[in-house]
């Protein structure tokens, strides 16, 4: 799905942000609940021990740009899988 491919159109937007695996818990506590659990901890691992690592050698922004790059990797592979994906799709797909 690029940029310009007219399935976005076809996305079940209201859906973004839900949680299917805990539906009864209102938006903005999951939320919370989720940054708390997998937000912290990550942020620590690429902004707390290898930024200032890659600050020894590198600018603040070099830095920045290089976290951003394994960060991505990371991340990257999430965004196809079944289960971030499936409660966007529309009912017409």
């Amino acid at each position: 799905m690029l940029a310009g491919d007219s399935s976005w159109s076809q996305l079940n937007w209201s859906a973004f942000g839900s949680s299917t695996e805990f539906p009864a818990l209102p938006l903005a506590f999951w939320w919370v609940v989720d940054l708390g659990f997998y937000g912290v901890g990550e942020e620590l691992g690429w902004r707390g021990l290898l930024q200032p690592r890659l600050e020894r050698r590198h600018s603040t922004v070099a830095s920045a740009g290089l976290v951003s790059l394994p960060w991505a990797a990371r991340h990257l592979p999430l965004f196809g899988s079944p289960p971030a994906t499936a409660r966007c799709r529309s009912s017409a797909s």
